[in-house]
């Protein structure tokens, strides 16, 4: 048993698609398909919260069944009229009787929301940053048959600012299996337990990871966020981990500020 509930978007500003009442999928393309994931999401956290949870990360199998179809592009304008479908296996289940419905709700929200700089759905946040920024003005109209159930207008959006991610240290044991060399890239590539760890070195650094490579190494990576990381340290694994004297150290790298300072 199929359920549904037509969504109208219409998107305004100065593109040439938009000019010509046409939807180019250069622009569009990639905002409709996060614009599906997010209700796809949205459809997922109603289903596990009223049945069963779904793994961490994972949709519930029945948030899969829900889809956005084009029906047509608006001809007086630039926009789609679309439908929200649920495919119910189920179709016994009165939860999913207003499915669509209660989705498509919770998206405007979460749209009304994220374009006011409100944190509220990062799924959704992903669609509205994904959209043309040249856009000057959106309209969504939730509907079922021609009853309106929710309308949403707006101009400029004010996105949240995420907080920057702060660096982090980590430690890893295991092998070195490969290095790189100038004129490349200059890095050391590790073989832990779990995982295999591929960090930007310095010269030095990949010859000390030659000499280490038949055996267990501890190494010590800086990293900031997903993509950007350093080798700290490497030492021999089946060695103590070295600890010098703080108080000689401190004073041996500092000793000539703290003099000026005692002055």
């Amino acid at each position: 048993m199929a359920r549904s509930t037509q969504l109208r978007i219409v998107w305004d500003g100065p593109l040439e698609s938009l000019s010509q009442h046409r939807v180019s999928l250069s622009a569009f393309g990639e905002p409709l398909y996060l614009l599906l994931a997010a209700a796809k999401r949205i459809a997922s956290n109603m289903v596990s919260e009223a049945l069963e949870p779904a793994n961490v990360g994972r949709l519930a199998k029945e948030a899969h069944q829900l889809d956005i179809e084009i029906g047509s592009v608006i001809g007086n304008s630039g926009g789609v009229a679309t439908v929200m479908t649920f495919q119910a296996d189920n179709a016994q289940q009165p939860l999913f009787n207003d499915l669509t419905e209660n989705v498509g709700i919770v998206l405007l929200d979460a749209i009304d929301a994220e374009r006011q700089g409100i944190l509220k759905h990062a799924s959704v946040r992903h669609y509205l940053q994904s959209l043309p920024t040249l856009l000057t003005h959106q309209t969504y109209v939730l509907h079922e048959n021609g009853r309106e159930i929710k309308r949403l207008d707006f101009g400029s959006m004010h996105l949240p600012e995420m907080p920057p991610e702060l660096p982090y240290v980590v430690e890893i044991i295991g092998r070195v299996i490969g290095v790189g060399f100038d004129p490349g890239r200059s890095e050391v590539r590790f073989k832990a337990k779990e995982e295999q760890v591929t960090v930007p070195a310095t010269p030095v650094q990949v010859q000390k990871a030659l000499d280490y490579r038949s055996a267990e190494v501890r190494a010590l990576i800086l990293r900031h966020g997903p993509f950007k990381s350093r080798l700290l340290k490497l030492e021999d694994a089946t060695l103590p981990r070295t600890r010098g004297d703080r108080e000689t150290y401190i004073f041996k790298k500092w000793d000539g500020l703290l003099q000026r300072l005692a002055q």
